[in-house]
C-alpha cells in the first residue's frame, strides 16, 4: 500500500460515503490491506457509521446485491480500478468479509485523539511521558480559534465569504 490519501469535504459532502468507497477499494485490493489501512475522523459517531458503511457494503458486495435487490453503489466503480468480474469482487469480498469479522481489533477506524494516543503510547519511553497519561483535547480553545481564523478569513476571501453565507441559509431553511 504506503500511500497517504486525505480526504477533506465539509458536513454533508459524502465524507463518509467516499471514505468507505477508498476503505473497502484498498483492502480488496490485497486481501490482508484491511490489516494496513488507518482511517481516522473526528467523532465517535463518525468512527461508528464508518465501520458499519464499510461491513455492510463490504456484505453487499460478497452476496453481489444489497437488500433492495440492486448492485451495491460503488461494485462497478471497484471493479473498473481493480480491474476484476463482478464474480471475482464478490469472492474478495466474502474473504474480506470473514477476515475482518474474525480479526476485528485490525479493522482500524479511530478517532484523532486515540490516533495521537495510540502514537504517544508506542513512543512513551523516548517522551519521557508516564504510563498513567491522560490526553484531553481542549477542543473548546480548537473550536474558539478555528472560528476566529475562519471569521478572519472571510474578511478576504470572497468565495468563502459566499459559501459561509449559502450554508448558513442552509441552515436556517432546516430549522
Amino acid at each position: 500500500m504506503g500511500r497517504v490519501k486525505i480526504v477533506r469535504a465539509s458536513a454533508g459532502s459524502g465524507k463518509t460515503y467516499r471514505l468507505s468507497c477508498e476503505y473497502v477499494k484498498r483492502a480488496l485490493a490485497d486481501p490482508e490491506g484491511y490489516r494496513h489501512i488507518l482511517a481516522v475522523t473526528f467523532t465517535n459517531k463518525a468512527t461508528e457509521e464508518m465501520k458499519r458503511r464499510i461491513l455492510r457494503e463490504v456484505n453487499h458486495l460478497a452476496n453481489g446485491a444489497t437488500p433492495e435487490g440492486g448492485p451495491p453503489a460503488f461494485a462497478a466503480e471497484i471493479q473498473q480500478d481493480l480491474k476484476i468480474s463482478g464474480e471475482e469482487l464478490r469472492s474478495r469480498a466474502a474473504r474480506l468479509r470473514t477476515r475482518i469479522l474474525h480479526d476485528y481489533s485490525r479493522f482500524t477506524i479511530l478517532t484523532i485523539d486515540k490516533f495521537f494516543q495510540r502514537i504517544i503510547r508506542a513512543f512513551i519511553r523516548e517522551l519521557g511521558v508516564e504510563n498513567d497519561f491522560t490526553l484531553e483535547l481542549q477542543t473548546e480553545s480548537v473550536l474558539g480559534s478555528a472560528a476566529d481564523r475562519l471569521i478572519e478569513e472571510t474578511l478576504s476571501d470572497e468565495k468563502l465569504r459566499d459559501w459561509i453565507g449559502r450554508y448558513l441559509e442552509e441552515q436556517l431553511d432546516e430549522g
